[in-house]
């Protein structure tokens, strides 16, 4: 909520690795969906809204990943 504040949500990329197998759902772990699972309902509970999640997940992602 600070870098928003302080003006750097266009600049804001999460991500998130799965690199042992114990971080798997099979396994115990939380999966390959933990930030829509988890970050995302956190990102709510902190205040942040649609537009500002859509703006992190969606918007921030499709403008640094199109090479033109």
């Amino acid at each position: 909520m600070r870098l928003i504040d302080e003006g750097f949500l266009k600049q804001i990329l999460i991500s998130q690795d799965i690199c042992f197998k114990c971080w798997r759902v099979k396994y115990g772990g939380r999966g390959y969906a933990h930030i829509l699972n988890y970050a995302v309902p956190l990102m709510r509970d902190k205040g942040m809204t649609q537009k500002q999640i859509d703006t992190i997940m969606i918007e921030n992602p499709r403008r640094i990943f199109t090479f033109v």
